[in-house]
């Protein structure tokens, strides 16, 4: 049910997804195949796999040192208007 969901409500606003690959609770193929499903409705997202988020993956959020970079680019990417 929810992949068929997945792509339900794609926005053309650009996403940043984080995933760390130590995720404890969602599996890499599982959050890329949610990924693929946004695209394919025609949604916009960057998925960016993170390595080395210390302890549990899903708390990527404690290690902004891991994806500050990464973030502060893709907002630097968007349309200013």
């Amino acid at each position: 049910m929810h992949r068929a969901n997945a792509g339900r409500g794609a926005a053309k606003v650009p996403q940043l997804w984080l995933y760390a690959d130590n995720d404890r609770l969602y599996k890499e193929d599982l959050i890329r195949e949610y990924h693929d499903a946004l695209a394919a409705a025609g949604g916009n997202a960057r998925f960016e796999l993170l390595h080395g988020v210390p302890g549990d993956g899903h708390l990527q959020r404690l290690s902004p040192e891991r994806w500050r970079a990464i973030a502060d680019q893709f907002l630097a990417s968007l349309d200013r208007e």
